[in-house]
């Protein structure tokens, strides 16, 4: 069992009676041990137990094995309970650990230091900013955009903060908020987000039971994951005759024997401008 970053609900190893930042770093003062850095709860919203995480440290690990970590981490110096707080830099610390647990030559990881005081809405903002090394999945930046959504940040702010589409937030939202088992199954990469989405925006909760058969039908005919069903392409000819009809009326028939009969300009010049593209 690998070690992991201590977190807020459990003990770190002891700074003894540290009353700054510079009691507890190593000679030189830019060098700290990764045992003593605490990780705040709910610090990151990455999710460090998929395959692609592990595949992902396991490089940075054999990277940080033969040259050291050449990124610095961010930390923070919290008085009132005398820790060395981690700001940024979560994925590094565990691959540290790691290889601290493994018996590697490594003991100690770089650092900066942050004056900066942030509230937790601040601190997840910037854990969504910060995740370039690897960028979220949308499944994970739901985690942090709900927790925006909960300090009383709109879909709109989220977006313009963190650099991403309107569309984005909301899908991951919606992610964010469906069953546990659909969740699973996009996170094992058995059914894609969009259509994750599109059956709990129809299902609810019971997109579980919609789902679980196409999962298992996939699986024993070995195809990848189960996507969001394609919509037929639309003929622009049959829209234009639609248009025609619902603004004809009952005149608009075959048998219709008149000399003529009247239709906006607009819908006039729809028909122009598709001879002209055809």
């Amino acid at each position: 069992m690998y070690n992991k970053p201590t977190t807020t609900e459990e003990e770190p190893e002891s700074a003894g009676t540290a009353k700054r930042l510079s009691d507890i770093v190593e000679p030189g003062g830019r060098r700290i041990k990764p045992s003593l850095i605490l990780v705040e709860k709910d610090h990151n919203p990455r999710n460090f137990d998929t395959p692609e995480m592990r595949e992902h440290m396991n490089g940075m690990k054999a990277s940080i094995a033969a040259c050291g970590v050449n990124l610095p981490i961010t930390i923070r110096w919290d008085a009132a309970i005398g820790r060395a707080v981690l700001v940024d830099g979560e994925t590094r610390l565990r691959c540290c650990l790691e290889l601290v647990d493994e018996g590697s030559t490594v003991r100690t990881i770089p650092f900066v230091e942050s004056k900066a005081a942030y509230d937790e809405a601040q601190r997840t903002m910037l854990a969504l900013q910060a995740n370039q090394g690897r960028p979220l999945t949308q499944l994970e930046a739901g985690h942090g955009f709900h927790r925006l959504v909960g300090h009383g940040w709109s879909v709109s702010e989220i977006s313009e903060k963190v650099g991403v589409s309107r569309r984005y937030v909301e899908e991951a939202l919606e992610i964010f908020n469906a069953p546990l088992a659909v969740k699973a199954m996009v996170q094992s990469k058995v059914v894609t987000i969009g259509r994750a989405i599109a059956e709990v925006r129809k299902h609810g909760s019971d997109a579980t039971a919609v789902l679980a058969p196409q999962v298992a039908k996939a699986a024993s005919a070995g195809s990848g994951p189960i996507r969001r069903e394609k919509k037929p392409p639309i003929n622009p000819y049959q829209v234009l005759i639609a248009k025609f009809a619902k603004e004809v009326g009952p005149e608009w028939d075959d048998d219709y024997e008149g000399d003529y009969f009247k239709v906006p300009i607009d819908l006039v010049r729809e028909v122009i401008l598709l001879a002209d593209a055809a």
